[in-house]
This record gives C-alpha cells, structure tokens and sequence, in this order.
C-alpha cells in the first residue's frame, strides 16, 4: 500500500482502492468481526447476513439486536451499509415505538417484546458451534439474559 498526503493506493483482489490512510485497517478489521460473527451464526443467518438470501425487518432487527449485545458493532455498520432501506425502516420503528414508550412505559413488556429478545439470544445459543469461543459467547449472553429477567 502506498501512501500520498494521507490518501492510500491498495490493489485489492484485482481491483484498485483508493482510501484515506486508515480505512484499510478499519475495513480488515470490520471484516474480522463478520467472519468472526458468521462463525457464531446458523446457516440460515449467514445467508442473510451474506446477502445470499432475502433479509425482511423482523431479521434485520435481530440479528442487530444480537451483534449489539455481543458487543459486535462494526458489524451493525456493515449491515447498515449492506441493507440501508432495511436500517431507515428500523431507524423509523424504533422512533415510533421511542413515542409509544413516553406514554406507555410498560409498551415492551406487555407486547412480548423483551420475550423476543430473550427468545432471540437462546435461539442463537443453539447454533453457536462447540469451538473455543463458545464459553465465552454463553457466558456473555447469560449475563445479559439474566439482566433482562431481573428487570
């Protein structure tokens, strides 16, 4: 990679990257956490994820909903950049349900949604491959489960 005035020239895969110096670093890094991301996910997750087969909003919600709480956030950057329409429709749900809250502090309680989010975590602990990493993904979300159900 070669650099002039912090602008980068990359030759990657074939094709040539222009960038500011950094990005290169910030993009293989972002790209580590997918890979590391997928790893955790079922085969149905990884192909939505991938873009191999139809994401709709109830997905797209969850599985940013799970790599926030796994403290997986460039990856939400790259499903916010990989499916933007999907992210302003969630953007705009969360805004609506913001104003719902202010009147009706119980709104997720009582419509189930906390229960989506604890069911969310135990469906994705089934599918996280018996590897290394596995402890520590289970411990992660145990705590964040047992949080939710003390709240």
């Amino acid at each position: 990679m070669d650099c002039i005035n912090d602008i980068c020239i990359q030759y990657k895969n074939g094709a040539l990257i222009l960038g500011k110096e950094g990005e290169n670093e910030m993009d293989e890094q972002m790209e580590r956490q997918e890979q590391k991301f997928l790893s955790f996910c079922s085969a149905r997750d990884r192909d939505l994820i991938t873009g191999k087969a139809v994401m709709g909003l109830a997905d797209f919600n969850r599985l940013t909903y799970l790599m926030g709480v796994l403290d997986y956030f460039e990856c939400m950057i790259i499903m916010y950049q990989r499916f933007p329409e999907l992210y302003a429709q969630s953007v705009e749900q969360s805004h609506r349900q913001g104003l719902i809250l202010e009147e009706y502090p119980d709104y997720f309680k009582d419509e189930g949604i906390i229960d989506d989010f604890d069911r969310w975590m135990e469906d994705f602990l089934l599918h996280v491959p018996v590897v290394e990493q596995t402890k520590h993904v289970r411990e992660v979300l145990q705590r964040k489960l047992m949080c939710l159900s003390v709240n």
